[in-house]
């Protein structure tokens, strides 16, 4: 029992700040996304046991965070705010000032316009672009088969893309 615990936390320290990033793009709260984290962390430590052939333990945890945050959001009864700012996003080092501005001027406009996304665009959009799920992944968390976590994904690109391209 202690060793099957020990090796939950291991992996848990490795998916917990997917986890959070999750949970803070979808609620937009600091401390509602803690209380979400925690509560998917005892969950899953009270599972008796995980079954490895029904998807990977990242995929099921994220799943246990997204219906977490479902119920929060439903307890709230309105739409989330978010902080995208919470997802954390690498920019590239460039060598050029203005490109490295160029990049950071964009990547702004794409946060603050994957916040004004529906909550199921942006959802998607994250577990994919910023949490590098794979499609079976995310299908796993969404609950839905690969072939609809693509067609939802081409519509939040494309939801985004005409989004961003109204800034020239």
């Amino acid at each position: 029992m202690a060793v099957r615990r020990a090796h939950l936390m291991m992996q848990l320290e490795q998916v917990g700040p997917s986890g959070h990033a999750l949970a803070m793009s979808l609620l937009g709260n600091t401390d509602d996304a803690a209380d979400v984290l925690q509560d998917a962390v005892a969950t899953v430590l009270n599972v008796r046991s995980f079954d490895a052939s029904k998807g990977t333990f990242k995929a099921w945890f994220l799943a246990v965070v997204r219906n977490r945050c479902i119920d929060v959001m439903r307890q709230r009864r309105r739409r989330p705010e978010v902080d995208i700012e919470s997802v954390d996003t690498a920019a590239e080092a460039d060598d050029d000032p203005e490109a490295v501005a160029a990049s950071d001027e964009m990547a702004h406009i794409v946060k603050r316009e994957l916040a004004q996304l529906s909550p199921e665009h942006r959802e998607i959009l994250i577990l994919r672009e910023f949490l590098d799920l794979g499609y079976a992944e995310i299908g796993k968390v969404l609950d839905v088969p690969p072939g609809t976590v693509m067609s939802r994904l081409h519509r939040a690109r494309s939801a985004l893309a005409d989004r961003v391209r109204s800034y020239g």
